[in-house]
């Protein structure tokens, strides 16, 4: 089942711009609590966010890319024999 290029590439826009704000501002109060370095702490934990998100994309878009690579092939056969 292909994905639709275009909503892929929107909701991990939206998640890049959204996740690692919340990740940062949600743990910050929790780091608070065991440390004086929260802020930096909290960076750190928004960036490991940016870094899966990444991961997340390239893996679908790898997937993607594969996918329809196999698809082609099968339909050039598929002419190829008709």
């Amino acid at each position: 089942m292909a994905r639709n290029p275009l909503m892929t590439l929107v909701y991990y826009s939206i998640a890049m711009v959204t996740l690692p704000i919340a990740a940062y501002f949600l743990s910050r109060p929790v780091f608070e609590t065991f440390t004086q370095s929260a802020n930096i702490y909290s960076a750190i934990a928004a960036v490991v966010v940016v870094h899966i998100i990444l991961f997340g994309f390239v893996y679908i878009a790898y997937n993607e890319d594969k996918n329809l690579t196999q698809t082609d092939k099968t339909a050039k056969s598929a002419a190829k024999t008709d």
